[in-house]
This record gives C-alpha cells, sequence and structure tokens, in this order.
C-alpha cells in the first residue's frame, strides 16, 4: 500500500537515526544479515518510502517517556491520522491531538478488505 502511495509514513532525520539505531541490535542485525541487506540499506529503502517531516512543537508532559516526544512530533507537524506503533507508553496514551495511537494488529483491523487487494 505504500508503495502504491495509498498509504505515506511520516518520519524525521531524528525517527530515521533511531530507526537505524535499533536496527543494529543484535537480534536484528542477525535477522537482517540473513536477508541478504544491512541496518544502514533498510534506513536507506525507507527513507525512500517516507515523507520527510521537520518536527513541531509537544510539550515533554505528553508521553511518560520523554524520548517519545519525536514520535509526537513528527505526527502533529505531519498532520498524521495515525501513530502506529508497539510502544507501550504511547499505546497508553490512545490519541494525542485527534492523532489515534495504535498498534500494527489494530490499525490492520480497521483498513477494509477493499485496501488489501490491488
Amino acid at each position: 500500500m505504500i508503495r502504491e502511495q495509498r498509504l505515506k509514513p511520516l518520519a524525521s532525520e531524528m525517527l530515521l537515526a533511531e530507526l537505524g539505531r535499533v536496527l543494529h541490535y543484535e537480534k536484528f542485525v542477525r535477522a537482517i544479515v540473513a536477508l541478504g541487506t544491512s541496518p544502514e540499506n533498510l534506513v536507506t529503502q525507507y527513507r525512500e518510502l517516507v515523507e520527510l517531516i521537520v518536527p513541531g512543537e509537544v510539550s515533554p508532559d505528553a508521553v511518560r517517556d520523554a524520548q517519545d516526544v519525536i514520535v509526537l512530533s513528527c505526527a502533529v507537524a505531519g498532520k498524521a491520522e495515525f501513530i502506529i506503533s508497539g510502544d507501550k507508553d504511547l499505546l497508553v496514551i490512545g490519541a494525542y491531538q485527534n492523532i489515534a495511537i495504535v498498534s500494527a494488529d489494530q490499525f490492520l483491523s480497521q483498513l477494509s478488505e477493499n485496501d488489501f487487494s490491488s
């Protein structure tokens, strides 16, 4: 759906840097290398799919984990409809400034069958 431009993921430079950092965790590196690629290559490919956003202002009090402010600030500035996350500190909020915060399973269950047809 992203490649067909039916969904547009948003990211900021800070979020891309965080993705690159996390993809270097040993548990991910093994799987990535097994696929014949590298963390850097995955971040580069992802960068080509996203709309780069200059983050907006978000109060640090908006979340339990101050590091999650970068997610909210990107979503707000990009006028996102959803934040799709597995982060419990974000999921507990449920929504921020009319942006739904949902798990991947919750997001997928909200899509209609037509969204998956080509």
